[in-house]
């Protein structure tokens, strides 16, 4: 079971963020409608969810990590990373200030000695924690400009110092695999993917096809990036986010009567988890784009614009959120609204689109904005 972090009405009418225990979104989403809950958005789905048992927090406690970690998705701050800890570690720093309390009035240098011990050891543990969070966020800023050698250099210092967390030296290693894929070591990140097959078939299955397919893109080999990406929906159908992957890549260089396939027979919005709402939107505008039908293009690209606000501050999103200003950039120019369309392309975004456009989205942008767009792709 996972901790799946989501946004309701109750049956009160009051809105709450909270966890629900549930092994998936459809899941999760039937258990909230048996309560009564209405105006359901998961901010979190399963692949990205903590295990049930992590939290030993009793339900006070809980909903209000439910709350910080909402806040954290969208901007991560140093204010609500601290609230996140001392919700976490109540009970240790609760014991330290008894130790300490009772060490000051009954003098005790083994009370106060323990009780310090366990405050500063605990904090300190976090800070080390924290320093890595924003060394990770480090990583995620320089990828996002293309500026690989120093992400490089931090991902071998993050692992270093994560050694010990399986996860995070999964996650450091895949990002790790598509840049020495852009600059040209084909096989040694396809051998950096393999290495971690099992893993992530593990998390989840069609993960690794979803991996692979990202690397396909990254190199160029379209024809194989679409025939893994679909080969990860058919391996798990019933998770929205790979579905709502296959669905974006085919609308970007695959099959746009598939693409519309995948979310008209297989993707529940309900269910699309707030993040995920971006891709959906990506996909629909795109299908809509390739049809000529500007209209509902428009429609659901603003919708996908609007999606993103709320994760902005957080350089995770940050290439997506560039590709998704250079599709609606291409749909303004073409409705003659050029000048809505470069406000679109800041300098930030346009640096960021020249690093991960893939060729088909490049190709649209520089015919439209060769001033902007280049010609040729950032990878080799």
């Amino acid at each position: 079971m996972k901790k799946i972090l989501f946004k309701a009405i109750d049956g009160n009418g009051n809105e709450i963020t909270e966890y629900i225990s549930a092994i998936s979104s459809r899941h999760a989403l039937n258990k909230l409608k048996k309560r009564g809950y209405k105006e359901i958005e998961f901010l979190h789905d399963a692949l990205f969810s903590d295990e049930d048992n992590l939290y030993d927090l009793d339900e006070k406690n809980l909903k209000t990590l439910a709350k910080l970690e909402a806040k954290s998705i969208q901007n991560p701050s140093f204010l609500n990373d601290f609230l996140k800890f001392l919700t976490l570690n109540k009970t240790v720093l609760t014991l330290a200030i008894f130790f300490i309390t009772v060490g000051v009035i009954w003098p005790s240098d083994i009370l106060l000695g323990t009780g310090a011990f366990i405050a500063v050891f605990t904090t300190g543990y976090w800070l080390y924690s924290y320093r890595n969070v924003k060394l990770y966020d480090k990583i995620m800023r320089e990828i996002a400009f293309g500026n690989y050698i120093e992400a490089l250099e931090l991902i071998k210092k993050l692992k270093k110092s994560s050694k010990r967390n399986n996860e995070i030296a999964m996650n450091l290693d895949l990002h790790k695999a598509k840049i020495v894929a852009c600059k040209g070591h084909i096989n040694y990140a396809f051998a950096i993917l393999e290495d971690y097959k099992e893993a992530l078939e593990r998390k989840m299955p069609g993960q690794y096809y979803n991996y692979k397919a990202a690397l396909f893109a990254q190199i160029k080999d379209y024809k194989n990036s679409i025939k893994y990406i679909n080969k990860s929906f058919e391996e798990n159908s019933g998770s929205v986010l790979i579905t709502l992957d296959a669905a974006l890549y085919n609308s970007m260089f695959g099959d746009i009567a598939y693409a519309k396939k995948l979310i008209d027979e297989n993707v529940n919005f309900e269910e699309v988890p707030k993040y995920g709402k971006i891709i959906y939107y990506m996909a629909l505008g795109n299908i809509y784009y390739a049809q000529k039908d500007f209209k509902n293009a428009k429609i659901n690209y603003e919708k996908m614009m609007h999606s993103i606000e709320p994760f902005v501050e957080n350089p995770v999103f940050w290439g997506i959120a560039a590709i998704a200003a250079g599709y609606y950039a291409v749909l303004l120019h073409d409705l003659k609204k050029n000048s809505e369309a470069l406000e679109l392309l800041k300098e930030g975004t346009v640096a960021i689109l020249n690093v991960h456009a893939d060729d088909f989205l490049r190709a649209k942008l520089h015919k439209r904005f060769p001033n902007l767009i280049n010609k040729d792709p950032f990878c080799s």
